[in-house]
């Protein structure tokens, strides 16, 4: 069996690490290079990444890869603070001191977001909110006023417009985030790719960089 992977991100080379044992594979790449928004540069002082990446400690199939390559000694989780910068001042928001402390909200705004983490982090099948509008959710659960002032900015800082984004998404980032600790490799998420290309080229995989797909047909009566 043949099977053709287009694009060499992350998950474009980890289907292609995978499926690699069973099939005969190919990844298409237009970048010169694997990586897609995981790639960083190269200069004098280290290594600058594209985009702002982290690992959270709810992200399985991705540390167990990363043990797979061998990397496990250089993932690196550390306890991190949280904040939120309103009319340019930084507020803190870390527990529930700093919920008590937050101005823009009352004090039944509080209550109803302290029940609503409790109810919905723990006590929510995520399915049924893949449906549900991010901004519809909170406000039915909470208030409009803890929408506008607590995740309204989460939002605008990922998304810019946020329209149409999914409680779902939303419920993860909540649940990643509510120890607190994040990961990252050290010398970046290039490190990940460069071991990553190296167990493909072992496996017999061709990474076709350098090419762009601009269509997709089907010849003869397979799928």
């Amino acid at each position: 069996m043949k099977i053709a992977v287009i694009g060499a991100g992350i998950t474009g080379t980890a289907s292609a690490y995978y499926l690699a044992d069973y099939a005969e594979v190919v990844v298409f790449e237009k970048e010169l290079s694997a990586g897609g928004l995981c790639s960083a540069v190269d200069c004098t002082a280290g290594r600058i990444e594209k985009y702002n990446h982290f690992i959270s400690a709810s992200d399985l199939d991705l540390i167990e890869l990363i043990r797979d390559l061998g990397l496990e000694n250089k993932l690196f989780f550390r306890q991190t603070s949280q904040s939120i910068v309103k009319d340019g001042c930084v507020y803190r928001l870390n527990g529930g001191r700093d919920l008590l402390n937050y101005p823009f909200l009352s004090f039944y705004d509080k209550c109803k977001l302290g029940l609503f983490y409790l109810r919905h982090l723990w006590g929510v099948d995520p399915e049924r909110l893949f449906d549900l509008e991010a901004r519809d959710w909170i406000e039915k659960q909470t208030t409009v006023n803890v929408f506008r002032h607590f995740f309204e900015p989460l939002l605008k800082f990922k998304f810019e417009n946020f329209s149409g984004v999914s409680a779902a998404y939303l419920w993860a980032r909540m649940n990643e985030k509510k120890n607190n600790r994040i990961g990252y490799l050290q010398g970046s998420m290039k490190e990940l790719f460069l071991a990553l290309t190296g167990k493909l080229e072992q496996k017999g995989v061709r990474l076709r960089t350098g090419t762009r797909i601009t269509g997709i047909s089907r010849s003869g009566q397979g799928c």
